[in-house]
């Protein structure tokens, strides 16, 4: 999916008719669940979660990004992971703009016990190469943390859990 030509596992597409943003989240062969933020061209990405057990260090630091993208690194992550068991069913797609009027996707997660309960799992903007996700604790290469986004003021949270 990085050039975002193949649609073998796309989990996921969504499109934004007002302003012609698509997002498309996708299993990579990586064996890792990425989100992609289109405007005729992927502008923005992010790592949602590892669907294996994360790496120790982060692939891309041996093979220089040759074979992108990569699972997450257990440096960045939390210990318990915010993912859904059946991710055509249970993940949804937002739209938002900033106070600055820049597209924001968000991307939640429905709850299997309480449908109507939904919890913010990543965030992509437009002007932001690299997006937000929950799963992540610490910023890095394949995700920012969405926890220090939020008390650093740099995202507003609507009301999410």
């Amino acid at each position: 999916m990085v050039d975002g030509n193949s649609k073998d596992d796309l989990i996921l597409e969504w499109h934004d008719i007002e302003t012609s943003f698509t997002v498309h989240i996708a299993k990579e062969h990586c064996n890792a669940v990425y989100a992609y933020l289109f405007h005729k061209k992927i502008i923005a990405d992010v790592w949602l979660y590892n669907l294996s057990l994360a790496p120790e260090i982060l692939p891309w630091r041996i093979d220089k990004g040759k074979n992108a993208p990569y699972l997450n690194s257990k440096q960045y992550l939390w210990d318990s992971q915010l993912t859904p068991q059946n991710p055509l069913d249970q993940l949804s797609v937002f739209s938002a703009i900033t106070p600055e009027g820049l597209f924001q996707a968000e991307i939640a997660i429905r709850s299997m016990k309480d449908r109507n309960h939904l919890t913010l799992l990543a965030v992509l903007r437009e002007s932001e190469k690299i997006g937000w996700c929950r799963n992540a604790k610490e910023d890095g290469p394949l995700a920012k943390s969405l926890s220090n986004a939020i008390e650093s003021g740099m995202y507003v949270s609507k009301g999410w859990s």
